[in-house]
Protein backbone atom coordinates (compact mmCIF):
# COMPACT_ATOMS: atom_id res chain seq x y z
CA UNK A 1 0.00 0.00 0.00
CA UNK A 2 0.98 3.69 -0.44
CA UNK A 3 2.32 6.13 2.20
CA UNK A 4 0.03 8.08 4.60
CA UNK A 5 0.17 11.79 5.38
CA UNK A 6 -1.88 14.33 7.40
CA UNK A 7 -1.86 18.11 8.17
CA UNK A 8 -2.15 20.21 11.34
CA UNK A 9 -1.37 23.82 12.42
CA UNK A 10 -0.25 25.53 15.60
CA UNK A 11 -2.54 28.01 17.27
CA UNK A 12 -2.38 31.65 16.22
CA UNK A 13 -1.60 33.62 19.41
CA UNK A 14 -3.68 36.73 20.00
CA UNK A 15 -3.00 39.71 22.23
CA UNK A 16 -4.78 39.35 25.56
CA UNK A 17 -3.50 42.46 27.35
CA UNK A 18 -1.37 45.59 26.93
CA UNK A 19 0.22 47.91 29.46
CA UNK A 20 -0.82 50.67 29.29
CA UNK A 21 -4.27 49.59 28.15
CA UNK A 22 -6.07 51.28 25.31
CA UNK A 23 -7.33 54.70 26.48
CA UNK A 24 -5.37 54.69 29.75
CA UNK A 25 -3.91 57.89 31.26
CA UNK A 26 -0.60 57.01 32.91
CA UNK A 27 2.12 58.84 34.79
CA UNK A 28 5.02 60.26 32.89
CA UNK A 29 8.62 59.16 33.25
CA UNK A 30 10.58 56.01 32.28
CA UNK A 31 8.30 53.09 31.49
CA UNK A 32 8.36 49.79 29.53
CA UNK A 33 5.25 48.97 27.51
CA UNK A 34 4.25 45.28 27.65
CA UNK A 35 2.15 43.07 25.37
CA UNK A 36 0.82 39.71 26.60
CA UNK A 37 -0.08 37.01 24.02
CA UNK A 38 -2.35 34.00 24.46
CA UNK A 39 0.48 31.68 23.44
CA UNK A 40 4.13 31.57 22.40
CA UNK A 41 5.37 33.82 19.60
CA UNK A 42 8.53 33.71 17.49
CA UNK A 43 11.13 35.68 19.45
CA UNK A 44 12.89 36.48 16.18
CA UNK A 45 9.97 38.71 15.30
CA UNK A 46 10.25 40.77 18.51
CA UNK A 47 11.89 43.90 17.11
CA UNK A 48 11.24 47.51 16.13
CA UNK A 49 9.82 46.51 12.74
CA UNK A 50 6.89 44.74 14.34
CA UNK A 51 6.50 46.70 17.60
CA UNK A 52 6.25 50.48 17.20
CA UNK A 53 5.51 53.50 19.36
CA UNK A 54 4.83 57.01 18.09
CA UNK A 55 4.26 60.40 19.64
CA UNK A 56 2.19 62.99 17.79
CA UNK A 57 2.44 60.81 14.66
CA UNK A 58 6.22 60.60 14.81
CA UNK A 59 7.75 57.17 15.36
CA UNK A 60 10.13 56.89 18.32
CA UNK A 61 13.41 55.04 18.03
CA UNK A 62 13.25 51.65 19.76
CA UNK A 63 16.61 49.78 19.94
CA UNK A 64 16.14 46.15 18.89
CA UNK A 65 18.54 44.83 21.50
CA UNK A 66 16.49 46.40 24.31
CA UNK A 67 13.31 44.44 23.56
CA UNK A 68 12.73 41.41 25.80
CA UNK A 69 10.53 38.34 25.53
CA UNK A 70 9.44 36.10 28.42
CA UNK A 71 8.53 32.73 26.89
CA UNK A 72 6.98 31.49 30.13
CA UNK A 73 4.31 34.18 30.12
CA UNK A 74 4.39 34.99 26.37
CA UNK A 75 5.06 38.64 27.27
CA UNK A 76 6.95 41.12 25.12
CA UNK A 77 8.47 44.19 26.81
CA UNK A 78 9.33 47.34 24.86
CA UNK A 79 12.58 49.19 25.52
CA UNK A 80 12.32 51.72 28.36
CA UNK A 81 10.79 54.98 27.11
CA UNK A 82 10.79 58.32 28.92
CA UNK A 83 7.15 59.28 28.53
CA UNK A 84 6.44 63.00 28.41
CA UNK A 85 3.71 64.56 30.52
CA UNK A 86 0.46 65.58 28.91
CA UNK A 87 1.17 63.74 25.66
CA UNK A 88 -0.75 61.30 23.44
CA UNK A 89 0.98 58.08 22.31
CA UNK A 90 0.07 55.42 19.74
CA UNK A 91 1.42 51.86 19.91
CA UNK A 92 1.20 49.10 17.31
CA UNK A 93 1.96 45.36 17.01
CA UNK A 94 2.13 43.76 13.59
CA UNK A 95 -0.08 40.71 13.00
CA UNK A 96 2.95 38.88 11.57
CA UNK A 97 4.20 38.39 15.15
CA UNK A 98 1.39 35.82 15.57
CA UNK A 99 2.88 33.65 12.80
CA UNK A 100 2.54 33.10 9.00
CA UNK A 101 -1.09 31.96 9.28
CA UNK A 102 -2.10 35.33 10.77
CA UNK A 103 -2.36 36.83 7.30
CA UNK A 104 -4.38 33.89 5.96
CA UNK A 105 -7.04 34.33 8.63
CA UNK A 106 -6.91 38.10 8.04
CA UNK A 107 -5.70 38.85 11.55
CA UNK A 108 -5.32 42.63 11.82
CA UNK A 109 -2.44 44.58 13.33
CA UNK A 110 -3.13 45.60 16.94
CA UNK A 111 -3.20 49.38 17.45
CA UNK A 112 -3.95 51.17 20.70
CA UNK A 113 -3.39 54.60 22.22
CA UNK A 114 -2.85 56.08 25.66
CA UNK A 115 -1.97 59.42 27.20
CA UNK A 116 0.18 60.65 30.03
CA UNK A 117 -1.30 62.76 32.81
CA UNK A 118 -1.17 66.55 32.51
CA UNK A 119 0.87 67.96 35.43
CA UNK A 120 -0.84 70.31 37.85
CA UNK A 121 0.81 73.26 39.55
CA UNK A 122 1.33 72.25 43.18
CA UNK A 123 2.78 75.52 44.50
CA UNK A 124 4.59 78.72 43.56
CA UNK A 125 7.16 80.84 45.31
CA UNK A 126 6.18 83.57 46.06
CA UNK A 127 2.59 82.35 46.47
CA UNK A 128 -0.05 83.62 44.07
CA UNK A 129 -1.57 86.91 45.27
CA UNK A 130 1.11 87.49 47.93
CA UNK A 131 1.72 91.09 49.05
CA UNK A 132 4.80 92.57 50.69
CA UNK A 133 7.28 90.13 49.15
CA UNK A 134 10.83 91.00 50.17
CA UNK A 135 13.19 92.22 47.48
CA UNK A 136 16.15 90.64 49.28
CA UNK A 137 15.64 87.21 47.68
CA UNK A 138 14.33 87.47 44.09
CA UNK A 139 13.91 83.72 43.63
CA UNK A 140 10.97 82.38 41.63
CA UNK A 141 9.93 78.75 41.86
CA UNK A 142 7.07 76.65 40.54
CA UNK A 143 6.45 73.04 41.61
CA UNK A 144 4.35 70.47 39.73
CA UNK A 145 2.65 67.19 40.57
CA UNK A 146 4.42 65.44 37.65
CA UNK A 147 7.64 66.03 35.69
CA UNK A 148 6.93 68.72 33.11
CA UNK A 149 6.99 68.09 29.36
CA UNK A 150 9.34 70.99 28.58
CA UNK A 151 11.99 72.83 30.56
CA UNK A 152 12.70 75.89 28.42
CA UNK A 153 13.16 79.44 29.71
CA UNK A 154 11.46 80.66 26.52
CA UNK A 155 8.19 79.15 27.81
CA UNK A 156 8.14 81.59 30.74
CA UNK A 157 7.63 85.34 30.80
CA UNK A 158 8.04 87.90 33.60
CA UNK A 159 6.21 91.23 33.42
CA UNK A 160 6.44 94.00 36.00
CA UNK A 161 4.33 97.09 36.73
CA UNK A 162 5.26 99.87 39.16
CA UNK A 163 2.47 100.25 41.77
CA UNK A 164 3.28 103.87 42.65
CA UNK A 165 2.39 105.02 39.12
CA UNK A 166 -1.14 104.10 37.98
CA UNK A 167 -0.26 104.95 34.38
CA UNK A 168 2.90 102.86 34.29
CA UNK A 169 3.01 100.31 31.49
CA UNK A 170 3.96 96.66 31.97
CA UNK A 171 7.65 95.95 31.43
CA UNK A 172 9.02 92.62 30.26
CA UNK A 173 11.92 91.39 32.40
CA UNK A 174 14.60 88.99 31.16
CA UNK A 175 14.96 85.64 32.93
CA UNK A 176 18.19 84.44 34.53
CA UNK A 177 19.27 81.37 36.51
CA UNK A 178 16.73 79.08 34.83
CA UNK A 179 16.88 75.41 35.80
CA UNK A 180 14.96 72.34 36.97
CA UNK A 181 15.66 69.80 39.70
CA UNK A 182 16.50 66.16 38.95
CA UNK A 183 12.89 65.05 39.21
CA UNK A 184 11.72 67.62 36.66
CA UNK A 185 8.95 68.70 39.00
CA UNK A 186 10.48 71.96 40.28
CA UNK A 187 11.60 74.84 38.04
CA UNK A 188 13.50 77.81 39.45
CA UNK A 189 14.56 81.11 37.91
CA UNK A 190 14.85 84.82 38.73
CA UNK A 191 14.24 88.20 37.08
CA UNK A 192 17.37 89.80 35.72
CA UNK A 193 18.38 92.62 38.06
CA UNK A 194 16.33 91.27 40.99
CA UNK A 195 13.02 92.53 42.39
CA UNK A 196 12.10 96.19 42.40
CA UNK A 197 10.25 97.61 45.43
CA UNK A 198 6.47 98.18 45.34
CA UNK A 199 6.08 96.43 42.00
CA UNK A 200 3.51 93.94 40.78
CA UNK A 201 4.98 90.93 39.00
CA UNK A 202 3.11 88.47 36.79
CA UNK A 203 4.73 85.20 35.77
CA UNK A 204 3.19 83.52 32.72
CA UNK A 205 3.89 79.96 31.58
CA UNK A 206 3.11 78.46 28.17
CA UNK A 207 0.71 75.49 28.21
CA UNK A 208 3.27 73.29 26.38
CA UNK A 209 5.28 73.13 29.62
CA UNK A 210 2.43 70.91 30.85
CA UNK A 211 2.27 68.95 27.60
CA UNK A 212 0.43 69.11 24.32
CA UNK A 213 -2.79 67.93 25.96
CA UNK A 214 -2.87 70.86 28.41
CA UNK A 215 -5.80 73.17 27.75
CA UNK A 216 -4.20 76.28 29.25
CA UNK A 217 -0.96 77.62 30.57
CA UNK A 218 -0.56 79.09 34.05
CA UNK A 219 0.19 82.48 35.55
CA UNK A 220 0.55 83.91 39.01
CA UNK A 221 0.87 87.40 40.44
CA UNK A 222 2.52 88.87 43.51
CA UNK A 223 3.59 92.29 44.76
CA UNK A 224 6.84 93.31 46.40
CA UNK A 225 7.16 95.33 49.58
CA UNK A 226 7.30 99.11 49.42
CA UNK A 227 10.44 100.94 50.46
CA UNK A 228 11.17 104.32 52.02
CA UNK A 229 13.61 106.44 50.06
CA UNK A 230 15.43 107.21 53.32
CA UNK A 231 14.37 105.93 56.73
CA UNK A 232 15.96 108.98 58.33
CA UNK A 233 13.52 111.24 56.48
CA UNK A 234 10.51 108.99 57.11
CA UNK A 235 7.59 108.83 54.72
CA UNK A 236 4.33 107.06 53.90
CA UNK A 237 3.99 103.44 52.80
CA UNK A 238 0.83 101.75 51.54
CA UNK A 239 -0.15 98.40 50.11
CA UNK A 240 -1.19 97.84 46.50
CA UNK A 241 -4.92 98.17 47.18
CA UNK A 242 -4.48 101.34 49.25
CA UNK A 243 -6.49 99.80 52.11
CA UNK A 244 -3.55 100.03 54.51
CA UNK A 245 -1.28 103.06 54.87
CA UNK A 246 1.34 103.81 57.48
CA UNK A 247 3.28 107.04 58.04
CA UNK A 248 6.74 106.86 59.60
CA UNK A 249 8.05 110.10 61.14
CA UNK A 250 11.71 111.00 60.56
CA UNK A 251 14.09 108.65 62.39
CA UNK A 252 11.24 106.36 63.50
CA UNK A 253 13.24 103.52 61.92
CA UNK A 254 16.95 102.82 62.06
CA UNK A 255 19.02 104.06 59.07
CA UNK A 256 18.91 101.53 56.24
CA UNK A 257 15.65 99.99 57.44
CA UNK A 258 13.82 101.09 54.33
CA UNK A 259 11.73 98.07 53.28
CA UNK A 260 8.26 97.77 54.82
CA UNK A 261 6.16 94.67 54.21
CA UNK A 262 2.33 94.83 54.32
CA UNK A 263 0.84 91.36 53.84
CA UNK A 264 -2.80 90.35 53.86
CA UNK A 265 -3.36 87.46 56.26
CA UNK A 266 -5.76 84.74 55.11
CA UNK A 267 -8.52 84.13 57.62
CA UNK A 268 -9.42 80.58 58.75
CA UNK A 269 -11.87 78.86 56.40
CA UNK A 270 -12.37 82.17 54.61
CA UNK A 271 -14.36 83.64 57.52
CA UNK A 272 -13.70 86.78 59.51
CA UNK A 273 -13.51 86.68 63.30
CA UNK A 274 -16.93 87.19 64.87
CA UNK A 275 -18.45 86.66 68.31
CA UNK A 276 -21.15 88.17 70.47
CA UNK A 277 -19.44 91.57 70.86
CA UNK A 278 -16.80 91.73 68.08
CA UNK A 279 -17.27 91.78 64.33
CA UNK A 280 -14.21 91.90 62.08
CA UNK A 281 -14.71 94.56 59.41
CA UNK A 282 -11.50 94.45 57.36
CA UNK A 283 -9.03 91.75 56.46
CA UNK A 284 -6.06 91.36 58.77
CA UNK A 285 -2.70 92.74 57.61
CA UNK A 286 0.76 91.95 58.93
CA UNK A 287 3.08 94.97 58.84
CA UNK A 288 6.78 94.36 59.42
CA UNK A 289 10.24 95.80 58.90
CA UNK A 290 13.78 94.77 59.76
CA UNK A 291 13.89 97.11 62.76
CA UNK A 292 11.71 98.31 65.64
CA UNK A 293 9.95 101.66 65.88
CA UNK A 294 11.59 104.38 67.96
CA UNK A 295 8.64 106.76 67.41
CA UNK A 296 4.94 106.22 66.94
CA UNK A 297 3.84 105.64 63.36
CA UNK A 298 0.36 106.54 62.09
CA UNK A 299 -1.62 103.59 60.79
CA UNK A 300 -4.61 104.18 58.49
CA UNK A 301 -6.92 101.26 57.68
CA UNK A 302 -9.70 101.77 55.13
CA UNK A 303 -12.91 99.79 54.73
CA UNK A 304 -15.66 99.56 52.12
CA UNK A 305 -19.38 100.07 52.70
CA UNK A 306 -19.89 96.39 51.92
CA UNK A 307 -17.43 95.48 54.68
CA UNK A 308 -19.09 97.90 57.10
CA UNK A 309 -22.56 96.50 56.45
CA UNK A 310 -24.85 97.38 59.37
CA UNK A 311 -22.00 98.04 61.80
CA UNK A 312 -21.74 101.36 63.66
CA UNK A 313 -18.76 103.46 62.44
CA UNK A 314 -18.55 105.11 65.88
CA UNK A 315 -17.71 101.75 67.44
CA UNK A 316 -14.91 100.87 65.00
CA UNK A 317 -11.41 100.43 66.32
CA UNK A 318 -8.08 98.95 65.29
CA UNK A 319 -7.19 95.68 66.99
CA UNK A 320 -3.83 93.95 67.17
CA UNK A 321 -3.34 90.19 67.13
CA UNK A 322 -1.28 89.06 70.12
CA UNK A 323 -0.82 85.42 71.09
CA UNK A 324 -3.74 84.32 68.95
CA UNK A 325 -6.05 86.91 70.53
CA UNK A 326 -7.32 90.22 69.16
CA UNK A 327 -6.69 93.13 71.56
CA UNK A 328 -8.27 96.56 71.12
CA UNK A 329 -5.77 99.41 70.63
CA UNK A 330 -8.26 102.16 69.79
CA UNK A 331 -8.34 104.44 66.81
CA UNK A 332 -10.28 107.37 65.40
CA UNK A 333 -13.12 106.48 63.06
CA UNK A 334 -13.74 108.74 60.06
CA UNK A 335 -17.06 107.61 58.51
CA UNK A 336 -16.77 110.14 55.68
CA UNK A 337 -13.38 108.86 54.60
CA UNK A 338 -14.32 105.24 55.48
CA UNK A 339 -11.16 104.80 57.53
CA UNK A 340 -9.79 104.37 61.04
CA UNK A 341 -6.60 106.13 62.22
CA UNK A 342 -4.27 105.03 64.99
CA UNK A 343 -0.77 105.92 66.19
CA UNK A 344 1.01 102.63 66.89
CA UNK A 345 4.12 102.07 69.01
CA UNK A 346 5.14 98.83 67.29
CA UNK A 347 4.38 96.93 64.11
CA UNK A 348 2.40 93.71 63.95
CA UNK A 349 -0.86 92.27 62.64
CA UNK A 350 -3.84 94.63 62.62
CA UNK A 351 -7.51 94.63 61.60
CA UNK A 352 -10.55 96.86 62.07
CA UNK A 353 -13.34 95.52 64.30
CA UNK A 354 -16.68 96.79 65.46
CA UNK A 355 -16.65 96.52 69.26
CA UNK A 356 -20.25 96.70 70.44
CA UNK A 357 -19.14 96.54 74.08
CA UNK A 358 -17.25 99.84 73.78
CA UNK A 359 -18.96 102.82 75.37
CA UNK A 360 -18.84 106.25 73.77
CA UNK A 361 -19.44 109.34 75.68
CA UNK A 362 -17.50 111.24 78.84
CA UNK A 363 -13.45 110.73 80.71
CA UNK A 364 -9.41 111.49 80.10
CA UNK A 365 -6.34 112.04 77.87
CA UNK A 366 -2.78 110.67 78.06
CA UNK A 367 0.41 110.58 75.92
CA UNK A 368 -0.30 113.46 73.55
CA UNK A 369 2.09 113.32 70.56
CA UNK A 370 2.42 115.03 67.17
CA UNK A 371 4.40 113.46 64.32
CA UNK A 372 6.17 114.92 62.55
CA UNK A 373 6.87 117.84 64.90
CA UNK A 374 7.73 120.01 61.88
CA UNK A 375 5.75 119.81 58.61
CA UNK A 376 5.32 121.73 55.36
CA UNK A 377 1.71 122.05 54.12
CA UNK A 378 2.93 123.14 50.67
CA UNK A 379 4.99 119.95 50.33
CA UNK A 380 8.69 119.49 49.69
CA UNK A 381 11.16 117.48 51.69
CA UNK A 382 8.88 117.51 54.77
CA UNK A 383 5.50 115.84 55.17
CA UNK A 384 2.48 118.01 54.33
CA UNK A 385 0.54 117.31 57.57
CA UNK A 386 1.03 116.22 61.17
CA UNK A 387 -0.66 113.37 63.04
CA UNK A 388 -2.07 114.31 66.45
CA UNK A 389 -2.37 111.24 68.64
CA UNK A 390 -3.29 110.63 72.28
CA UNK A 391 -4.72 107.90 74.52
CA UNK A 392 -8.13 108.04 76.17
CA UNK A 393 -8.40 106.05 79.39
CA UNK A 394 -12.17 105.90 79.00
CA UNK A 395 -14.96 107.17 76.79
CA UNK A 396 -14.79 110.95 76.47
CA UNK A 397 -16.10 113.97 74.59
CA UNK A 398 -13.00 115.37 72.90
CA UNK A 399 -12.12 118.82 71.57
CA UNK A 400 -8.88 119.50 69.73
CA UNK A 401 -7.84 123.06 68.87
CA UNK A 402 -4.78 124.67 67.27
CA UNK A 403 -3.49 128.09 68.45
CA UNK A 404 -0.70 130.28 67.10
CA UNK A 405 2.18 131.38 69.32
CA UNK A 406 0.22 134.55 70.29
CA UNK A 407 -2.66 132.45 71.60
CA UNK A 408 -5.10 133.15 68.77
CA UNK A 409 -7.34 130.24 67.75
CA UNK A 410 -6.49 129.07 64.23
CA UNK A 411 -8.43 125.82 63.82
CA UNK A 412 -10.81 123.51 65.66
CA UNK A 413 -9.99 119.94 64.55
CA UNK A 414 -12.92 118.33 66.43
CA UNK A 415 -15.40 119.79 68.92
CA UNK A 416 -17.05 117.70 71.65
CA UNK A 417 -16.77 114.55 69.59
CA UNK A 418 -17.72 111.38 71.49
CA UNK A 419 -14.81 108.94 71.35
CA UNK A 420 -14.14 105.46 72.69
CA UNK A 421 -11.20 104.47 74.93
CA UNK A 422 -7.85 103.70 73.39
CA UNK A 423 -5.41 105.43 71.09
CA UNK A 424 -6.86 108.28 69.01
CA UNK A 425 -5.25 109.83 65.92
CA UNK A 426 -6.29 113.01 64.08
CA UNK A 427 -4.63 115.01 61.30
CA UNK A 428 -3.90 118.72 60.84
CA UNK A 429 -2.90 119.92 57.37
CA UNK A 430 -1.80 123.45 58.35
CA UNK A 431 -5.08 125.13 57.41
CA UNK A 432 -7.06 127.61 59.53
CA UNK A 433 -10.85 127.72 59.94
CA UNK A 434 -11.23 129.40 56.52
CA UNK A 435 -9.15 126.60 54.93
CA UNK A 436 -6.27 128.98 54.25
CA UNK A 437 -2.72 127.89 55.00
CA UNK A 438 -1.28 129.38 58.18
CA UNK A 439 2.06 131.16 58.08
CA UNK A 440 5.36 129.65 59.17
CA UNK A 441 5.93 129.43 62.89
CA UNK A 442 5.18 127.53 66.08
CA UNK A 443 1.66 126.36 66.88
CA UNK A 444 0.07 124.85 69.98
CA UNK A 445 -2.09 121.76 69.67
CA UNK A 446 -4.50 121.63 72.63
CA UNK A 447 -6.56 118.57 73.54
CA UNK A 448 -9.44 118.70 76.05
CA UNK A 449 -11.20 115.54 77.18
CA UNK A 450 -13.15 114.69 80.31
CA UNK A 451 -11.98 117.85 82.07
CA UNK A 452 -8.31 117.21 81.29
CA UNK A 453 -6.12 119.46 79.11
CA UNK A 454 -2.95 118.59 77.19
CA UNK A 455 -0.77 120.65 74.83
CA UNK A 456 1.96 120.02 72.28
CA UNK A 457 3.98 122.38 70.07
CA UNK A 458 4.46 121.81 66.34
CA UNK A 459 6.29 123.83 63.69
CA UNK A 460 4.79 124.82 60.33
CA UNK A 461 7.31 125.45 57.55
CA UNK A 462 6.21 127.34 54.40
Amino acid sequence: PGAFSWNFSTRIPSITATTPADGDAVRSGPQRLTVVFSGPVNSQRVNSRNFTLSRRGRALELPDDEFSYDAATSTVSFPSIDLRSGTAYEASVSAIVSGPLARQVLLLDRNWSFTTEVPQVASTLPPDGEDGVSTADPSLQIAFTEPVARQNAADFQISARALDNPEAADELIAITGFGADESGTVISFAPEGGFKPFTEYQISMDRLVLGELAADGFSWTFRTAASLADARQGGTIQNASGQVEIYFPPNALAPGTNEISIRRIATPAGKLVQDAELTQITDAYAISSAGDLSKRATLTMRYTLDQLGNSDPAKLGIFRQTGGQWLRLGGTSDPGGQLVLLAVESLGTFAVFEDRSTLVGGLAVRELDCQPRAFAPRGGSLRDQTDISFTLTGPANVTVRVYNSSGRLERVIVRDQAMAPGRVTLKWNGQDEDRNLVSSGLYIVAVDAGGEHREKIVAVVQ
